[in-house]
C-alpha cells in the first residue's frame, strides 16, 4: 500500500510538471501565431479576459462560501481554480508582450493552499503508519509516528490560519486587476458579499 500511495504521488507530480509544461508551450505558440497575423491579438485577449473574469468569479465565490472552515478538499479546489486564473495571466501577459504581477501573486496563494495539502497528505500517511506499527507490536515507533503526525496536524492548522489571514478574496481580485484586462470589480452586496456563482469552472 505505501508503494501504491507513492506511486500515485509521483503520478500526480508528474502530471503537474506535464500540465506546467502544455502552458508553457501554449504560451509560446499564442505568441508565434499572433505574430504571424494568424489570429487577432484584440480577440484572444479578450476571450482570455471572459475566462479571467468568470474564473475570478468562482473562485471568489467558493472561498467566500468555506469562509473560515478547515475543508482541505475543498481548499485544493481554489487551489485548482487559482491555478486556473494564474495560467490565463501569464497567456495574456505573453500576448501583450508585459509581465504583471497578478501571476506571482496567484502563485503565492497556490503555493500557500498546496502547504495546506500537503500536510494532510504527510499527517494520513503517519496515521497509517502508525496504524501498521501498532499492529505488529512496535509500539515506539508507532508513538514517533503519532507525536510526527501529531505535529503535521499542527502545521496544517497554522498554514490555514496563515491563508485566512491573507485574505484570499483580495488576493485573488487584485491579481486579476494587477494583469491590466481592465476587467470590472465585483459587486457587491454586502460587506463581504461575492457574487453568486454556482460552481468553478474546470473544477
Amino acid at each position: 500500500r505505501h508503494l501504491r500511495g507513492t506511486r500515485r504521488r509521483a503520478h500526480a507530480r508528474l502530471a503537474h510538471a506535464l500540465l506546467d509544461a502544455d502552458i508553457a508551450r501554449l504560451r509560446n505558440d499564442l505568441g508565434t501565431v499572433v505574430s504571424r497575423g494568424c489570429v487577432d491579438e484584440v480577440g484572444a485577449v479578450e476571450r482570455i479576459r471572459e475566462r479571467m473574469g468568470a474564473g475570478r468569479a468562482a473562485v471568489v465565490n467558493a472561498i467566500a462560501t468555506l469562509d473560515r472552515r478547515l475543508d482541505v478538499d475543498a481548499l485544493h479546489a481554489i487551489r485548482r481554480g487559482v491555478r486556473q486564473i494564474r495560467y490565463l495571466g501569464e497567456i495574456s501577459d505573453a500576448l501583450r508582450g508585459r509581465a504583471s504581477d497578478g501571476p506571482p501573486r496567484l502563485k503565492r496563494l497556490q503555493d500557500a493552499l498546496g502547504r495546506i495539502h500537503d500536510q494532510r497528505v504527510l499527517a494520513r500517511w503517519l496515521e497509517r503508519h502508525r496504524a501498521r506499527a501498532a499492529g505488529r507490536g512496535a509500539t515506539r515507533l508507532a508513538q514517533v509516528s503519532s507525536r510526527l503526525r501529531a505535529r503535521a496536524e499542527r502545521a496544517l492548522e497554522r498554514f490555514h490560519r496563515e491563508y485566512l489571514d491573507s485574505q484570499p478574496r483580495s488576493v485573488v481580485s487584485r491579481a486579476v486587476e494587477r494583469c491590466g484586462l481592465g476587467l470590472p470589480r465585483l459587486r457587491r452586496t454586502g460587506p463581504a458579499d461575492p457574487p453568486e456563482v454556482r460552481a468553478m469552472p474546470g473544477a
